[in-house]
């Protein structure tokens, strides 16, 4: 669905860089909340580095979002859509789920995210020249830190510390039924990505940015969820108190957001 971006009077204009976390809290929101930007798939290390040449390398895929999803990760686009949009947007949500499989290195500071989009479109071909970087790693943190320095100074250029809110949630192991979620092999286990992802939040914490953490006992999946049950796609009583927090956090109750800041 295109993103509407005109604007109504007292709308909340939101620009989302993160995954389906961000994206199905935001249909929990008032119907004021309006999505402007919506950057999917690109880590804070591919970010702001550009790897186009890699394009040539791809085949098309299918979904026009995955396609543009994974040409905007290999220029690297998070930050020029920031600053095209920044000066009007009233609040930013950020997750960090599409960090989970690292990203490729195809040197001289070219960088990839590893996700199945990139594989799906020929990315696994591509890349077997290159270095892989698995998330939770030494050398991926160290450069993904260096990447959280960059996102704070774009956000600061254009004042969104304030209205920038990081959602986190611990992957789900089990169903809000109490049943065990079968996690697929290939994938990192809930009992490797929750501890795994603890130094990058409490980096973006450190830096300023606002986190909003749910319960560990809403962090259960559905079998009713739209995009079906994943360890990180949960029961509505997650996104409900995502929703609650966000309201509250940010205190948007003003007709007009943006000029409750300046």
């Amino acid at each position: 669905m295109p993103i509407d971006t005109t604007r109504d009077e007292g709308a909340v204009r939101t620009f989302i860089w993160g995954s389906c976390v961000s994206r199905d809290t935001f249909g929990f929101l008032p119907e004021r909340f309006q999505l402007t930007t919506y950057v999917a798939r690109q880590s804070l290390i591919s970010a702001g580095n550009d790897a186009s040449a890699i394009r040539s390398k791809l085949t098309p895929l299918s979904s026009a979002f995955q396609q543009r999803m994974v040409r905007g990760d290999l220029a690297g686009d998070l930050y020029r859509r920031i600053d095209a949009v920044g000066d009007e947007i009233d609040l930013m949500l950020i997750d960090l789920v599409d960090e989970r499989s690292g990203v490729v290195d195809f040197g001289n500071g070219t960088y990839a995210t590893k996700l199945s989009e990139f594989w799906g479109a020929g990315g696994r071909e591509a890349s077997k020249s290159a270095r892989l970087l698995p998330f939770g790693t030494d050398e991926h943190f160290t450069l993904w830190r260096d990447g959280a320095q960059r996102l704070m100074s774009a956000l600061r250029d254009k004042d969104l510390v304030d209205r920038a809110v990081v959602l986190r949630a611990d992957w789900a192991s089990r169903f809000d039924t109490g049943e065990t979620l079968a996690v697929p092999t290939w994938m990192m286990q809930p009992t490797e990505a929750n501890p795994a992802y603890g130094p990058y939040f409490e980096e973006l914490s450190s830096m300023g940015l606002r986190i909003c953490a749910i319960p560990a006992e809403l962090a259960l999946t559905s079998e009713a969820h739209k995009w079906g049950p994943s360890p990180f796609h949960y029961q509505d009583a997650a996104y409900e108190y995502f929703s609650e927090a966000i309201r509250s956090s940010v205190n948007l109750d003003d007709s007009s957001p943006r000029d409750r800041h300046r």
